[in-house]
């Protein structure tokens, strides 16, 4: 791969009787995981000032373990298994309509698996950066975390009117009643945002929860709305996203 990561093919698993090959980037090394790490790190540093009220070293953390969960830092793993497949085509069938201007619009199969970092499921999160560009797009470092961030200050809103859980209104497991970073992580896996207290959904919110603990980040602590980064206007984005990447045009390490 372009950052140094090697690159296996293998047959489609999943698929018990395909012989098409699928190629995919292995688990980065260290270095490669560090240096990655570190260009997030000054993504999060362009939107959140600590000025502003904003906490880099939390937003960083906690992009940093929804990144390590969905890819282990691989920003073009694509996710293939069932579950997600499925959910990429029902969702590319119900919204196809809001592509008709992508060039990849008449390739469907473009649009069956989530994509980046946070495996984004492009028929549900590409319009939130532009409905006319291609689903790879998504597959870029800054562009998958401003449509995040989008999103997250989208369910932040949300909490902070208020939703109805289990007949009572709900507002966030934060201190207060006040939204979490849990609470927000929710949108990256389109589930609902009341907390879950059972089943497969219970089992991710303690690995979660676990993730957080492990860099030091409560997943509970109260989240503000600027916390969330600071709003990149759509008409500004291109321009913005042009000269980060010419802050992170560093060499990658080797290894």
């Amino acid at each position: 791969m372009p950052d140094g990561t090697s690159r296996r093919c293998q047959r489609q698993w999943l698929r018990p009787n395909s012989d098409e090959l699928v190629c995919t980037p292995s688990v980065p090394g260290m270095a490669i995981k560090n240096w990655r790490r570190a260009r997030l790190r000054t993504i999060v540093d362009s939107v959140c000032k600590r000025s502003q009220g904003c906490a880099p070293g939390q937003l960083d953390s906690y992009l940093g373990v929804l990144a390590m969960r969905e890819t282990s830092l691989r920003p073009w793993k694509m996710h293939r298994l069932g579950e997600d497949a499925d959910a990429a085509k029902s969702a590319w069938a119900r919204r196809h309509e809001v592509f008709v201007d992508s060039p990849a619009h008449d390739q469907p199969w473009r649009w069956q698996a989530g994509v980046g970092y946070y495996g984004q499921n492009p028929a549900l999160w590409l319009d939130l950066w532009d409905a006319s560009a291609e689903p790879e797009t998504l597959c870029g470092e800054i562009e998958a975390t401003i449509v995040h961030l989008r999103a997250a200050r989208r369910r932040h809103s949300l909490l902070v009117r208020g939703v109805e859980c289990d007949g009572e209104i709900f507002h966030g497991t934060g201190e207060g009643g006040a939204p979490s970073w849990y609470d927000i992580s929710l949108v990256n896996s389109g589930s609902g945002a009341c907390p879950a207290t059972d089943g497969d959904a219970l089992a991710k919110r303690e690995s979660f929860e676990r993730r957080c603990e492990r860099v030091g980040l409560d997943p509970y602590a109260p989240v503000s709305r600027v916390m969330l980064g600071l709003s990149v206007h759509v008409n500004e984005q291109e321009e913005f996203a042009s000269k980060l990447r010419e802050r992170l045009a560093i060499e990658h390490p080797q290894g």
